[in-house]
């Protein structure tokens, strides 16, 4: 079952004011835990899925607890994904606000490699054209397609987006969770969570038990509202840096499988409550740094740390290897 990791009484993390919009496979429909946050822009029929993803997101819990999301107080906006999806993000980040996007489709996996692809490229556009933007995508859920398991991701190799895996409750491989690495070698998925067994809503104010990637990305998205809202009350009412969030998720990961980064779990499952800390103790810098050019850093380490993980995260430009023979 999926649980919080952030208890909401004490730093009281609902995503107040954070707006995400959810591209699935249709509409998240009418649930009594949505009430009037959930904005249905697109979509012709109610779907379970884009319902049970919706839930993990922003669902309240409201008839049965175990149900309630990671960003209860959240505002959604609900899209299928029989669009454009990069033009319609950019629509909602110029129209509604959006900060974050959560996707949780796929295409089939090559078993060689997933290229960078032009859609990879458009992906990367637009973040870097909105360098605040979150734009989660589930791995896939192809691992049995080819031998190992690997390079079995579902399109998913755009360079300044979060790629989710999929772990048990208990922090195990699972047998479908999608893995890179992409064609040429990066890691991918970045992060993983839990996606197996996960408590959400369902048609008809009802609940229910789904597995997949499309799980576990959600949830990602869901701790980034938590953590956008932190950062935004401890920097007046600003936005972080896409960069920013992806380093402290990655950086402050429970690592999983082998010895740090791989191509199963990235750099591991997240924990929020590590991440929210590293917010509130304000152990990031943001800087940039020209070409030719250094500069330095003092970081402070307190006495009796046996371990000191440091991470560089930056929006890399986009790659023109699609236009390649």
């Amino acid at each position: 079952m999926y649980k919080r990791q952030i208890n909401y009484g004490v730093r009281n993390l609902t995503g107040k004011g954070v707006k995400i919009g959810v591209w699935d496979a249709g509409k998240a429909t009418k649930h009594i835990d949505f009430g009037h946050r959930l904005t249905q822009v697109q979509g012709t029929s109610d779907h379970y899925h884009a319902c049970h993803v919706s839930g993990i997101l922003v669902g309240r819990g409201l008839r049965n607890p175990k149900g309630i999301g990671m960003a209860p107080d959240a505002l959604l906006y609900s899209y299928d994904y029989g669009g454009t999806v990069t033009s319609e993000v950019q629509y909602a980040i110029t129209n509604y606000g959006l900060v974050i996007s959560s996707n949780s489709y796929g295409g089939s996996p090559t078993c060689t490699g997933d290229p960078y692809s032009a859609t990879s490229r458009s992906q990367d556009l637009l973040v870097n054209t909105n360098p605040q933007l979150i734009f989660a995508f589930s791995s896939g859920n192809s691992q049995s397609s080819c031998s190992g398991g690997f390079n079995t991701l579902t399109g998913k190799t755009s360079k300044n987006t979060f790629t989710v895996g999929a772990v048990s409750d208990k922090d195990g491989s699972t047998n479908y969770s999608s893995y890179g690495p992409t064609k040429d070698m990066r890691i991918k998925p970045e992060i993983v969570s839990v996606g197996s067994s996960v408590m959400s809503t369902y048609l008809d104010n009802q609940y229910s038990l789904n597995t997949g990637t499309s799980m576990a990305c959600p949830g990602v998205a869901g701790v980034s509202a938590q953590l956008i809202q932190a950062y935004r009350q401890a920097n007046s009412n600003t936005n972080p840096k896409t960069s920013l969030i992806k380093a402290i998720m990655c950086n402050t990961a429970r690592d999983l499988g082998n010895a740090g980064p791989d191509y199963k779990f990235g750099f591991g499952r997240i924990n929020a409550l590590r991440a929210v800390k590293a917010i509130e103790d304000t152990r990031y810098v943001v800087d940039n740094v020209t070409t030719g050019a250094t500069k330095d850093k003092t970081i402070t380490i307190p006495s009796g740390t046996t371990i000191l993980k440091v991470m560089v995260c930056w929006n890399d430009p986009v790659s023109y290897t699609h236009l390649r023979a």
